[in-house]
């Protein structure tokens, strides 16, 4: 049988049109095959296997995708979409977050070095030429690997920060353009129970009794208590 040389994952995926020789993504019109009289590939031979090999690549790919929608839908409780757009948000808040850190981590770092101590000026010029001498011939023998600068490190932790800054902007602003649908929000009808809301300090009674002032006419009085309490 002509299947025999087929791997058995590529079967389910066979088209019902055959192939032709330039690739998946290139094959030729009607037109130009009747014109040229061109020849489909056999089924079975290497080229054809190729074409078949790519097929079920891109259809990896999508069904890797659709589960991955499928998980974040759960994750979220939402539709695919909406879950889709919460789950790249997420990633790209983070990753900006991340290069924000590292960068301001970094210049801590650096100022909270000691200052470099004052190199002692050697007066016997004889040794030093000698020294300076064995030094460079060292260096001309052994490969160092480049060392970054402080200023050089904090250089390209900015540039990623203004990077992952510029995609967070992208990503709402395509978002805004194209999908506004996916960034709807849904009702919050458990908005004020305070134990799955997030907010445990009202939750177990860790709350602080705040002074505020009330706007002058607060029920009709010209008079607000500096102790009105919330």
């Amino acid at each position: 049988p002509i299947l025999d040389k087929v791997p058995a994952h590529l079967i389910p995926l066979i088209p019902k049109d055959p192939f032709y020789a330039g690739g998946v993504l290139n094959q030729p019109s009607f037109l130009k095959i009747k014109k040229k009289n061109l020849q489909p590939l056999m089924v079975g031979s290497d080229a054809w296997l190729a074409h078949m090999e790519e097929i079920y690549k891109r259809y990896e790919t999508d069904r890797r995708y659709n589960e991955k929608k499928l998980a974040n839908s759960i994750k979220w409780d939402i539709d695919p979409d909406r879950a889709e757009y919460r789950e790249d948000s997420t990633w790209i808040l983070m990753a900006y977050t991340d290069a924000f850190h590292s960068y301001e981590l970094k210049k801590l770092e650096i100022a909270s070095r000691p200052p470099c101590l004052p190199v002692t000026k050697n007066t016997n010029k004889k040794k030093q030429k000698k020294k300076n001498k064995q030094a460079d011939i060292a260096s001309t023998s052994t490969t160092m690997p480049a060392v970054m600068t402080d200023k050089e490190t904090l250089e390209e932790l900015q540039s990623e920060v203004l990077n992952y800054d510029h995609g967070v902007y992208e990503h709402y602003r395509q978002a805004r353009a194209y999908e506004p649908e996916t960034m709807i929000m849904d009702v919050n009808l458990s908005k004020r129970r305070a134990d799955i809301n997030g907010n445990l300090d009202t939750h177990y009674g860790l709350h602080m009794t705040k002074k505020v002032c009330i706007a002058l006419n607060r029920l009709g009085s010209d008079v607000s208590s500096f102790n009105d309490t919330i």
